[in-house]
């Protein structure tokens, strides 16, 4: 009798063991989930400073060809992140319509590049956000 009990207190303190190391897994896989979905999110800190280099370009009402240029490359080099997936950036150019692929966005650079276009004026119309995230910009002008 005193063999089993002894025994059914070795197995409820493995047991107790046990459920102890459970929780404690539980806990650590609960904190690296929360870890990993704050991690998916940028900081208002690295949003306005994202935001800003593009609104840096295309601050006035009046945009010349030349801020076109560089902000058609800033999109590039921004979709082309390997983790640009959570914040691509499109472009509406006038009747071209939406411009995303890195091909018809090197087109439309080029066009201005090896043109007068870069001493034109031209608006932007419109800027779209995705929490808070610039997501689509609209211009407008001569030949687009």
């Amino acid at each position: 009798m005193n063999n089993a009990s002894k025994a059914i207190i070795i197995a409820g303190g493995f047991f107790i063991g046990v459920l102890i190391i459970s929780l404690f897994m539980y806990m650590l896989t609960m904190f690296r989930d929360f870890q990993k979905l704050s991690d998916d999110y940028l900081t208002e800190k690295e949003i306005v400073a994202f935001n800003g280099r593009f609104l840096d370009l295309i601050s006035s009402e009046i945009v010349k060809g030349y801020q076109i240029y560089n902000l058609i490359g800033l999109i590039i080099d921004e979709n082309n992140k390997p983790d640009s997936s959570f914040y691509r950036i499109n472009l509406v150019a006038g009747s071209m319509g939406t411009l995303s692929s890195e091909t018809d966005l090197k087109k439309v650079r080029d066009a201005f590049y090896f043109t007068e276009y870069l001493g034109q004026d031209y608006t932007v119309d419109d800027i779209e956000y995705v929490n808070g995230i610039i997501h689509k910009i609209a211009i407008s002008g001569p030949n687009l």
